[in-house]
Parts: C-alpha cells; structure tokens; sequence
C-alpha cells in the first residue's frame, strides 16, 4: 500500500462528525464501473488491498502526563487501487477507508478514540516524444487526536515534502485536507529539459485552536532546468514562489527560492543526490502587523538509496521550510533511515526510524511550534501465501515541546492480517 515520494523523475466550534460526500463516494461508483465488463476488465486493473488489525497503544494522544489511559481494539483498512498502464501513460486511482474501533472508552468524545479517516489518491502521467506530464491528488478525512504525527518509514502517500501535522493532538478533532500537483516537464534537447510544476493544499479543522489547530492553504510553483551530464548523473537549477494563507489575521507569508541539485547513480544498484538552496520569507510581525518583517532560511537535503539482492536502504536528511497546521511557516530538520530485508524466502524485515526539530520562520519569541520528535518502528512479516501476510509491527514515538514541561512516549503494538495480491508482471 505504497506510492513513490514526489519528485521530477518518471516514476476539527461545532463538533460534528462530517462524512465523506459525494466527492469521495464518487469513485467507488467509478471503480464498480471500471469493473462491469470484459472490455473493462481487459484494459483496467482493480485490486483490492485490506488489512485487519489488532492493536494496542499505551498514550494514543501522545500527553505528558505521567498518568495515560492505554487502548486495545482493532482496525480494518480497505482500500481499491484502479490502475492502467500503457507504453506511454499511466493511471492509479486509490480510495480507502481505515476504521479504528476500541473498547471500554465510554461515550465521552474527550476519551473515545472510536473513528473513521478517509482517503483518496490519484497519480497519473502521460509521455509524449519530447515531454512528459503528470497530475497528482490526495485527500484526507482524518480524526487527529493521535494521527499528526510524522511516520519514520518513506512510503506515505501523503508526500515526503509536506508535513503538515503540529505535534498538538491533544483534543478531538477533524482534520480535511486536499492537495494538487499539476506538473509538466518539456525536452529542448536530449540533454537539457524545463520542469514546470505547481502545488496547492487547503488544509480545515472542524474546531481550530490558535497555535495548534489552524486552517490554511498553500500555494506554490517550480520551475526547473535540468541537464543531463551522463546517463548517470544530473543537475537541477530550480526557482519557486510560495503563498501561505493561515486563517489567523495578518500571518499569510510570501516567499521565494531557489537550489541547485546533483543526482548520481553510483552503480546499478546505488543512487545518491545533494541539493543545496535558500529561501526568503516575507510576513506581517505579530506583535505590529504593519510591520514586515523577512527571514532567510538555508535549505539543504541528502538522499541515498541501496539495492541489494535481498535488503534496501534508504536515507534521508535535510533541511526545509513547509506550510503548517500552527498558523505560520515552520523550518523543519529532518533525518531518516529505513532498511528493508528479506531474512527467507517468506520472511520480510522493515525498520525505519525519524528524528526532526521543528522551529517557526521569524517566530518572534513564539515557541509553540518548537519540538523535537522521533519516531522508530519495526514490522516482522510473513507471506502465507503470494497475497496474504502475517505482520507483527512495534512502535515507539517521542515528543518534546519547548513550551510544555517534560516530555511524550507512546508504545504501539500491531498484529495485522494484510491481503495485498501481486500485479502482473
């Protein structure tokens, strides 16, 4: 249940409880059509992914509270991936529906952590003889009393570049989120090509807290000129333009940037890439709002990946500015590392772990978004069969906030029954 993370290359004062509408239920209409006839069924693949879990967490809304009431329940999650590929094009369209269900919570919504989160993914390209476009989508419909909190392992359709959790889930809330990439890469020569990409999220809470809960949407555009030094190495100049609206007075911020990135293929097996860059940002002062103030931001990031025959590596580091659920910008470092190995031929081995800090952009004496955060996990499975896996998965979670004394950890414990039928070769 996996995308690759973005980049250039071809590969909750109501307390309602909304549902998912028309525009989520739409393609589950789409998908029993996709699936009505041979035609169909000749040209689309429909492949439905399911995963029954048992699980237990010991501090589900990750309090410092020396005293924390655990949970035990289950979930299901079921999803439908739709998929066409062609020479040319490709096509996956992914709804899902996770339910989470646990016992002797009570009826009370500040300790019931009973919910339902809705999903719906889209990633779709075509290539033409000397260009290239792509659309991707999301959208969320989450409870997030224990679900902002950044995952170690690298495969989250959410996107790598975007994180837009604050680390405050300590009440109940509902969190809709909608994101659109729209991108288009055109070919000047064999060697030099211009990226054009675009990116807009509207992120709404259905109750919003100054500081930890904010409704906002982002704004953003790339541009890029890539050259090709080999078949094995490249490097990218790239500009972009960025407009944060929180929904808090006076706290929108423009921004503007640029970086250069190398990327090498060391082997067959190896691929490593460096990119460096900075970024300036332009918003109203809190304390005078007829005041501009600007803060220059160093950007850097660095990946490597490891294929061997039976294990994976994959790092990541880095650096960055992002969009924030806080009300304002927040510089993020970032480091992860995750492994993947194949201990027999039934037997699969996943650990992955994430540290990062979190400070505000020109924060001004504000702390609330400052925190630091690690997460490690580790998951044991084994294949009964090419489409059904066993899967045993612990988790440790850590967070420390700058404005609250001591410090969180939470222990989940996970044992799941996964369906996940192979593709076609």
């Amino acid at each position: 249940m996996s995308c690759n993370p973005r980049h250039r290359t071809a590969a909750t004062e109501d307390r309602v409880t909304r549902r998912p509408g028309a525009a989520v239920l739409l393609p589950f209409v789409l998908l029993a059509c996709a699936a009505a006839g041979p035609a169909a069924a000749q040209q689309w693949l429909v492949t439905p992914e399911v995963e029954l879990g048992a699980q237990w967490i010991d501090n589900p809304r990750l309090r410092e509270d020396t005293e924390t009431n655990s949970i035990a329940g289950g979930l299901v999650d079921a999803a439908l991936a739709v998929r066409r590929n062609t020479e040319t094009s490709s096509f996956l369209l992914r709804p899902a529906v996770i339910v989470y269900r646990y016992g002797d919570d009570g009826e009370d919504e500040a300790t019931n952590e009973d919910s339902e989160s809705y999903f719906l993914d889209l990633d779709t390209r075509g290539q033409g003889r000397r260009n290239e476009w792509r659309l991707r989508g999301n959208y969320r419909q989450q409870q997030v009393f224990h679900g902002e909190t950044t995952p170690s392992d690298f495969d989250d359709l959410i996107g790598d570049d975007d994180q837009t959790g604050t680390g405050r889930t300590f009440e109940r809330r509902q969190r809709d989120l909608w994101r659109i990439q729209p991108g288009y890469t055109m070919e000047f020569t064999e060697l030099t090509s211009l990226a054009l990409d675009a990116g807009y999220v509207d992120v709404s809470y259905d109750v919003q807290q100054e500081n930890e809960a904010v409704d906002y949407n982002s704004t953003r555009l790339d541009a890029a000129l890539i050259r090709e030094l080999s078949p094995y190495n490249q490097v990218e100049l790239g500009v972009y333009g960025m407009r944060y609206d929180p929904e808090v007075a006076e706290r929108g911020s423009d921004s503007v940037g640029g970086s250069i990135r190398y990327q090498q293929s060391t082997s067959d097996i190896s691929t490593f890439f460096i990119e460096v860059g900075a970024q300036e940002a332009q918003s109203n002062s809190i304390s005078d709002p007829d005041v501009e103030i600007s803060e220059t931001s160093f950007l850097w990031n660095i990946g490597y990946v490891r294929q061997l025959e039976v294990t994976r590596w994959r790092f990541d580091l880095g650096q960055d500015v992002t969009p924030s659920g806080t009300g304002r910008l927040v510089e993020r470092d970032q480091y992860r590392v995750a492994m993947q190995h194949q201990l027999q031929p039934r037997w699969l081995l996943d650990l992955s772990a994430v540290y990062l800090a979190t400070d505000a952009v020109a924060d001004e004496g504000v702390t609330s978004s400052d925190r630091d955060y690690a997460q490690a996990r580790g998951s044991l499975g084994y294949q009964l069969t090419r489409s059904w896996t066993v899967q045993g998965l612990y988790s440790l979670t850590w967070q420390d906030f700058a404005d609250i004394p001591g410090d969180a950890m939470e222990h989940e414990v996970r044992l799941s029954l996964i369906y996940q039928p192979p593709l076609p070769q």
